[in-house]
């Protein structure tokens, strides 16, 4: 590139805004000169813009192959890399990477302004630059060990290459032909005698024709003839051939050392520091395994332990491998991290002497004693590779009405790494000229936020008058990087329009394999609220394809107005589209149209990768008796499903023993690589040797993507004592068939396996982190012992690992063995402790283990205000992901006035919405009115983290009408489409009707018992606080230190001055007795509130003797008889109170049925309806038959959510929030009926499928209480269910107090077979009733245990016995009618136990 052409912009070309403007045009800029700084492997090109650059806008510089067929600007911008300008900047500068070597490009300028201004297509055709990229390509080594043994032997035959192969790679391939020939060097340059060492293969070559990643690797081992050699020498990779020149003319070189026998392998050595692409984490390298200097893969602990460096003491490490540390910084964007001082660029980073030796496999040896630990050494921290680049969003309003001041939203910008950004810098324009701005007092206002852009940034609306004005942003991160972004609307003067904007950034990229979800916002100005209850609001959608000017056909599956959801595919790859939503305002009576705004936004589909799968696991030991199939069926096409891919499979020996020989002999000749799948021939495998089998999938376009799986055989017979014949054993395969290679470190997940025997096999999982063992905690059985009764086949055996349990960032291998010796039943565990006798098959998978954002804050302007009447505003920012390609994040905002203890209520559901507005109840008095708020964030992976959390204090207001609340806001928000402000509706007023009174049970005095403070229960504490024990639940006695034996203090009939020396707190004539229950009351020793008596009443609601009514009772419930004229709970309701109460609580179930007509069905909606119905529903307080109605339908609603699948990924306190509401359904049994019976019944048959299906099978059982419904559902192996004794969980205070549960049992004469799901385990459900939950309940003497279990498939026959075991149970108590005679699914009884 001539030296005439400048590389930064020329001081004559303006880059801020003149003192006077010149004559622009209304049209976008185009390009009038162009540079290209360019390198080997990436152009920085600098685009020079004409002075119609007055508006901000973006520019797409897309590159191209040189003479691509480029007609269309959708072409540029797909392809393009999109840089926001400012206004008046005259040179936009483009960074493209990853350019091939030799090779020549086209690039495109393609412009957009925020007036809506673009350049033609003419114009951007016509900015095409053509230039060539320069030498090298290159070429570096991918592994590397530090040392290598010179005795093989010390190799196992069967370990992983890692520890003796060398490996390297081609970045592109050559033009010709290039052979790269590893020499082994003396330290003076000497090549060492190929008698002494030689390497193997002595060369590889590559030609032009490898495409493939796979094609473009090469690997050799050293074969060493002398043991006692120990050699520091360097291998340096010589090329020769017609295109070497290429690849540069210094040679590429690693260094290694032979340890000879006598010898020990070196220190590990520090190789270098260097951030993460995202600046929120390091990695410490070495150059060789490591013992890690005693911590474990899974744990977490202070840096300052084994380095050194600014920030060291506060910043947290984990291993991630032997040769690899990652660190994690603290955050120091928010205010609460007091200025902590970070290791930058170029600072230093110190290995502590004498932490670190080799890794030695054998552990304690005397061998491994001998080994040096590392000294001190100190690098500098390296630039991440790839940086982050700040990405800068700005959202707001596209119109601003004439009343509200101007909010913009720039808390969406990401790329800060945790750290606050260095600098931040507005510039402000107005297209009808400056006297529609006051730019003076607007930068002011802006730049008085500083760095700070965690909240809403407003500017008053006296500074603008009407007209266009555009916002521009300018971030720079602590890695130097800097990135513009702008925001454009329109000032109008018209109160009623409303402020409508879609959430994230103005262009957003996806892939066409994704589904599409776009979220909105509007809100009506402050001086229009008045006037918008007369008024409608309509919303319409359209995704145009901007090559065509066409809308898609696919229309919105979301059924939630303010939502747009396509699902995958609805896209084209390579398509640029813009995604417009108008939102007009009608006046209801007249139809007449008085206000509208619109917002849009655009979405670049990326084209996708091509992605090679083979099924069944990346490591397999196969058996040598029989042939297999490995399959590539699952490889696919980010971009369609419908592409066409062809299939090249090849074969290398990966062992030390004939490393790298070809070994297609396994395939049997077979390669036809038109279809997906290639044999394996049993009797090929040399079970001395390890394979690697690779496959190379290609699409029509040229796109590929390979795989490798690692393939070893065993032997399947064995020489008799004598030699004279062999003993055929057992057929055994494994196959691992999840697909994931991805799963989140903050949620359980399964490794799915098939096993196939034609004996029994003992199934055995085995986990590792760089090859060793991992010890670990899971939800589901490590081994297990299988009948050849269901491995016939193939028998799925699963392994659910719980979350938290790895590193985020680790690489974790799962395999799962099968073992059989072709014993009986009887003799198999003695059979398979003989190896001769065993067949061993086993399968593996590695996964990433991926972390969720972290750092986020969340702040709330005001923090103090009045229930139900002060508005409040709430926001999130700095979240962080250690994965930049994470982004965007999606956020969900809840609340709870007691964490812990009462359930967590919605604000504002799963979206992409950073900022909500909303009211709150009042805060608990017990809790000093602290309404505590917090949000989860989540990034593309659905990996979620609360990181934030804040306080807010919201005080009652005696004004608020609760029932004119609902009234005048739930059913306006949902057919609005306002969902989040339903949802605050509900869980506003639902949190207000249950507040107690605690007058006389402050949160002081219920510390001095050691209790949580009152809740639940008027004028009463809570629980025992952790660590101490008492009285179970409510109560207002002492509770017991257990540290100091306070298990065992003051147990009944021990010897007493007062209650507070006794366990249950009640001491009489000396001795501590067990307390009686009593009714509860609002007045504090009064009875049932002063209007009403206490009655008796046992499970089955039959009354019994107040005296048998003791604390430890678990079967007594005293429950308040209330006078004519009063109700509820405690009788504190007057009638009138009572009927209105009622009909509140039927208004919010309503509400829960509308709102889940009217939101897309999601894990996130179901725990949001589930929390608000559970705190909407009471039963003492429902006592129309029309509330009850509603409330029941809302209970079918959301547990037939459950049954659906939604419980998949949802946290246990989904499912507590719906075993809690069917249990408060069952408190109303006094009132029970059969149609209301059987409608309980359905709701906890949905729940228990629902919970069963959630969980993989195999997994331990999932239990949850409540205070009349015990749930226990289990996905065990069917043949496990024989004697097995099963019982619903206890809660804590019939396990505090000794209560013997019921129980069952199948024996050995049950068909448990018939309870399969069809898979070999079962989905068991087990449920014990705190209450009788069925008509004429009276009847019963006993407590009722529940058991349900659903089948994969119902016969005629099973359908007519399910129908008749409920029938016959049911028909004395006249619910025959309620069971169809084509009931089918489930197979469920409740029985009594005498």
């Amino acid at each position: 590139m001539p030296s005439r052409q400048p590389s930064s912009i020329p001081s004559r070309l303006p880059t801020s805004q003149p003192s006077q403007s010149p004559t622009i045009l209304y049209k976008a800029p185009e390009v009038i000169q162009s540079y290209s700084n360019v390198s080997s492997s990436s152009a920085m090109v600098t685009w020079g813009l004409d002075e119609n650059c007055k508006f901000a806008g973006t520019l797409y510089s897309g590159l191209f192959s040189a003479d691509s067929n480029v007609t269309t600007i959708s072409q540029i911008q797909a392809a393009g890399v999109a840089v926001q300008y400012q206004s008046f900047q005259r040179m936009v500068v483009v960074q493209h990477t990853g350019l091939t070597p030799y090779t020549s490009y086209d690039v495109y300028a393609y412009v957009e302004t925020l007036a809506g201004y673009v350049n033609s297509k003419g114009v951007a055709l016509a900015s095409k630059q053509t230039f060539t990229t320069g030498c090298c390509r290159s070429l570096q080594f991918t592994q590397s060990p530090a040392f290598v043994y010179a005795d093989s032997s010390k190799y196992a035959s069967l370990s992983s290459d890692a520890s003796y192969s060398f490996r390297y790679a081609l970045s592109t391939a050559p033009s010709q032909d290039v052979t790269f020939v590893p020499l082994v060097q003396y330290a003076n340059g000497t090549v060492l005698p190929s008698t002494l060492v030689s390497t193997y293969p002595v060369s590889t070559t590559f030609t032009s024709s490898a495409a493939s990643a796979a094609a473009l690797q090469g690997s050799f081992i050293l074969k060493i003839g002398q043991l006692e050699l120990s050699e520091s020498v360097t291998i340096v990779l010589n090329a020769t051939g017609t295109s070497a020149n290429e690849y540069g003319t210094t040679a590429v070189s690693t260094a290694v050392k032979i340890v000879g026998n006598g010898g020990v392998p070196p220190p590990p050595s520090l190789s270098g520091v260097i951030f993460g692409d995202s600046g929120k984490d390091f990695y410490v390298l070495f150059d060789s395994w490591t013992d890690m200097g005693g911590k474990d893969f899974r744990e977490t602990w202070p840096c300052r332990d084994l380095l050194s460096f600014e920030g060291s003491n506060t910043t947290t490490c984990s291993w991630l491998n032997l040769t690899a540390i990652v660190g994690v910084f603290p955050s120091t964007t928010s205010a609460s991290s007091g200025g902590v001082s970070l290791v930058s660029v170029g600072g230093n980073v110190t290995l502590r002497g004498g932490k670190l030796k080799p890794y030695c496999k054998t552990g304690g040896s005397s061998t491994c004693d001998a080994y040096n630990a590392s000294t001190s050494q100190t690098v500098s921290m390296q630039t991440a590779t790839n940086a982050v680049t700040p990405s800068v969003v700005l959202v707001t309003a596209s119109r601003v009405g004439s009343c509200d001041n101007v909010s913009i939203n720039a808390m969406l910008s990401n790329g800060h790494g945790g750290r606050p950004w260095t600098s931040a810098t507005w510039s402000v324009y107005a297209l009808d000229g400056d006297s529609a701005v006051d730019v003076t007092s607007v930068l002011a206002t802006l730049s008085s936020y500083g760095t700070s852009l965690g909240q809403l940034l407003t500017i008053p609306r006296a500074y603008f008058q009407s007209g266009k004005i555009t916002l521009s942003l300018t971030l720079t991160n602590f890695f130097g990087a800097s990135a513009t972004g702008s925001v454009a609307f329109t000032v109008v003067n018209d109160p009623l329009v409303p402020n409508v904007y879609i959430a994230g950034a103005p262009m957003v990229y996806m892939r066409a394999y994704s589904a599409f979800t776009a979220y909105s916002s509007v809100t009506f100005t402050t001086c229009s609220q008045s006037s918008t209850s007369s008024l409608q609001s309509t919303y319409q959608w359209a995704m145009v394809a901007q090559s065509t000017g066409r809308a898609i056909a696919t229309v919105s599956t979301s059924r939630a107005v303010a939502q747009y959801s396509i699902p995958s595919f609805s896209l084209t790859a390579g398509e640029v589209y813009q995604l417009a939503l108008n939102v007009t305002l009608v006046e209801k009576t007249s139809g007449q149209v008085v206000a509208y705004s619109s917002a849009t936004q655009g979405v670049t589909v990326l084209r996708g990768q091509l992605y090679a799968r083979v099924a069944g696991g990346s490591v397999r030991q196969f058996p040598t008796n029989k042939n297999y199939t490995l399959s590539a069926a699952s490889s696919y096409d980010e971009d369609a499903t419908s592409t066409r891919l062809w299939y090249d499979w090849s074969c290398r020996v990966t062992s030390l023993e004939s490393f790298d020989a070809n070994c297609t002999e396994l395939f049997g000749g077979y390669r036809n690589t038109s279809v997906a799948t290639v044999p394996i021939y049993g009797s090929a495998l040399n079970v001395s040797w390890v394979y690697g089998v690779t496959v190379t999938v290609r699409s029509s376009d040229g796109r590929t993507g390979s795989t490798t799986v690692t393939i070893q055989g065993l032997r399947t017979a064995t020489d008799t004592t004598d030699g004279s014949s062999t003993t055929t054993l057992p057929q055994v395969s494994t196959e691992i068939t999840t697909q994931e290679v991805r799963f989140n470190v903050n949620a359980n997940f399964s490794i799915m396996s098939l096993i196939q025997s034609s004996d029994d096999t003992n199934a055995r999982w085995e986990i590792f982190i760089d090859g060793r063992n991992q010890s670990v905690d899971a939800n589901s059985p490590l081994s297990r012992w299988l009948q050849s009764l269901y491995t016939q086949t193939s028998m799925p055996v699963a392994l659910v690992m719980q979350a938290y349990t790895f590193v985020a960032g680790s690489v974790v291998s799962f395999r799962i063995y099968a073992e059989s010796s072709g014993a009986s039943t009887s003799d198999r565990r003695r059979r398979l402790q003989t190896s001769s006798e065993t067949v061993v098959s086993y399968s593996e998978i590695s996964v990433t283990i991926n972390g969720p954002p972290s750092d986020g804050d969340v702040t709330c302007l005001p923090t103090s205000g009045a229930a139900l009447s002060t508005t409040f505003a709430l926001s999130t920012s700095n979240w962080v992901d250690t994965n930049p390609a994470d982004f965007p994040l999606r956020y969900e905002f809840q609340y709870s006035l007691a964490p812990g203890v009462l359930p967590s209520l919605t604000i504002q559901s799963l979206s992409a919405l950073s900022t909500v507005s909303s009211q709150f109840p009042a805060g608990l008095q017990s809790y000093d009115y602290t309404v505590t708020l917090f949000v989860t964030a989540y990034d593309i992976h659905d990996a979620g983290s609360t990181a934030a959390q804040t306080n807010i204090t919201v005080t009652m207001d005696s004004s608020v009408n609760l029932t004119s609340y609902v009234t005048d806001n739930l059913a306006a928000s949902i057919a609005s489409g306002d969902v989040s402000t339903a949802f605050q509706v509900l869980g506003n007023v639902a949190s207000m009707v249950n507040v107690v009174n605690c007058s006389a049970a402050s949160a002081s005095y219920c510390a001095s018992f050691h209790r949580a403070p009152c809740v639940d229960t008027a004028n009463t504490c809570g629980s025992c606080l952790t660590g101490y024990t008492g009285i179970v639940g409510d109560a207002n006695r002492r509770c017991f230190d257990l540290s100091s034996g306070g298990d065992t203090a003051g147990l009944p009939g021990s010897s007493c001055t007062t209650g507070d020396d006794c366990l249950y707190g009640s001491c009489s004539s000396s001795v501590c007795i067990v307390p009686l229950m009593t009714c509860p009351s609002s007045v504090s020793e009064v009875e049932c509130s002063g209007h009403g008596t206490c009655s008796y009443r046992d499970n089955s609601g039959r009354s019994i003797a107040s005296s048998s009514c003791t604390i430890t009772n678990v079967d007594c419930h005293p429950t308040c008889v209330c006078t004519d004229g009063y109700g509820g709970k405690d009788c504190s309701l007057s009638r009138t109170a009572l009927l209105a109460r009622s009909s509140l609580r039927g208004s919010l179930c309503g509400g829960i049925s509308s709102l889940q007509s009217n939101t897309d069905e999601s894990s996130s909606i179901l725990s949001s309806l589930s929390g608000a119905l559970v705190s909407s529903y009471a039963p003492d307080e429902v006592v129309s038959d029309g509330d009850y109605g509603q409330c029941a339908s809302a209970l079918t609603g959301v547990a037939e959510l459950a049954a659906q699948g939604y419980l998949a990924g949802a946290s246990v306190s989904v499912v507590e929030n719906l075993v809690g509401s069917v249990s408060s359904f069952v408190d109303s049994s006094l009132n029970m009926t059969a149609e209301r019976a059987l409608a309980v019944q359905t709701a906890l048959n949905n729940v228990a499928a629902g919970v069963a299906s959630s969980l993989s099978a195999g997994h331990y059982p999932l239990e949850v209480t409540s205070d009349n419904v015990r749930l226990s559902v289990h996905r065990d192996f069917v043949t496990d269910l024989t004697n097995q004794t099963f019982s619903p969980p206890l809660t804590a205070s019939e396990d505090a107090y000794g209560v013997l549960g019921s129980t069952m049992m199948f024996d050995e004469n049950a068909n448990v077979s018939a309870c399969s799901d069809g898979t070999g385990y079962v989905k068991l459900a087990i449920a014990g009733y705190g209450r009788n939950p069925f008509p004429n309940s009276t009847r019963v003497e006993s407590p009722m245990l529940r058991l349900s279990s659903e089948t994969a498939t119902a016969s005629t026959a099973s359908s007519t016995a399910s129908t008749m075991m409920v029938r016959e149970l049911l028909q004395s108590q006249s619910m025959e009618s309620q069971i169809p005679d084509n009931a089918v699914a489930a197979y469920y009884f409740t029985v009594q136990f005498m």
